[in-house]
């Protein structure tokens, strides 16, 4: 059975080195509300992925990136992908 939350999540482990710039770009896109549905899909109680959607800056029409943090039951990220410009593929940690 799959488990939705869509607050109260936990504490998550990562080791991904962002560019400057690309952190400096997040914090805009939440203090902006662009950063909306953020959704945490567990599987009999295990984590399995961390869903949002990203408003565009520039066109706030077009449909919303998507991305995806995949997790594995200790809450390490093991991937990560995004259907936006920058990020059109799924990366493996």
């Amino acid at each position: 059975m799959e488990l939705v939350l869509e607050t109260g999540f936990d504490k998550i482990l990562q080791n991904i080195e962002f560019q400057p710039q690309t952190v400096q770009k997040e914090i805009l896109l939440n203090e902006a509300n662009h950063i909306v549905n953020v959704k945490e899909f567990r599987i009999t109680g295990t984590s399995c992925r961390i869903e949002a959607r990203v408003i565009r800056q520039t066109s706030v029409n077009s449909t919303p990136y998507t991305p995806k943090l995949m997790l594995e039951s200790s809450r390490n990220v093991t991937g990560v992908s995004c259907t936006c410009v920058y990020n059109k593929s799924v990366k493996l940690m």
